[in-house]
């Protein structure tokens, strides 16, 4: 779909899912939403249609048709609170599959409309402690910045993320760096061995740098 950004067969294409979406299985309505959140298109009908059809099926929704859902809605701020609720409570049977991209995925969903579901943010936290060694760095930076902006302040998990970015800083880019430091800054928590960590990096790849990366790492 990447090639049709803009054309007029989208909005077709979308009054015709709305039509069939009864028919799709979950993975067609996470890939759905996706897809149109990938290309910022804010198809309102299509994406209602969707979480309606979803609160439908939702028992049935593997882990990352669960986490992708999350973020799509959120990524063209059409997530409500209730249809929050209503996948934050059909994650918590599955949170344990929920692999490093979909826990960011989610963390990011939450911080970008600033709800957490109830009882969902204690299981997402734990299979994030459990898996952190797994994790790239932009699943770190991505967490990081999602319990920032959530402005919840949990050390022994920012005790953790950090001891991974130290091990991984030189695979970080500039937007990984500025918003780590910007994380835990908000945060108000220091870890030492990582910012020397990432004030080394930052001086190596300073070019790379925008402004606003390096207002976040002042």
């Amino acid at each position: 779909m990447l090639g049709f950004r803009g054309h007029p067969w989208l909005a077709t294409h979308g009054q015709r899912a709305v039509e069939l979406l009864s028919e799709y299985s979950p993975q067609g309505l996470s890939n759905t939403a996706w897809a149109y959140a990938k290309l910022q298109i804010q198809d309102a009908p299509l994406f209602l249609a969707i979480a309606a059809e979803a609160e439908l099926k939702l028992h049935h929704f593997q882990a990352q048709n669960l986490s992708n859902l999350s973020w799509s809605f959120a990524a063209v701020q059409l997530l409500t609170e209730q249809f929050m609720d209503c996948i934050g409570q059909a994650s918590l049977s599955k949170m344990v599959d929920f692999d490093a991209q979909a826990l960011t995925n989610t963390a990011w969903a939450y911080a970008k409309v600033s709800y957490i579901p109830p009882r969902a943010l204690n299981p997402l936290l734990e299979q994030a402690a459990l898996k952190l060694h797994e994790w790239r760095p932009q699943n770190l930076t991505g967490f990081s910045w999602a319990l920032g902006s959530l402005t919840f302040r949990s050390r022994t998990l920012m005790q953790s993320i950090s001891d991974q970015a130290t091990q991984k800083i030189s695979e970080y880019g500039a937007q990984d760096l500025s918003n780590t430091v910007w994380a835990y800054a908000k945060l108000g928590i220091v870890h030492y061995t990582m910012l020397d960590s990432i004030s080394m990096d930052v001086m190596q790849k300073v070019a790379q740098f925008t402004p606003q990366n390096l207002s976040n790492t002042v």
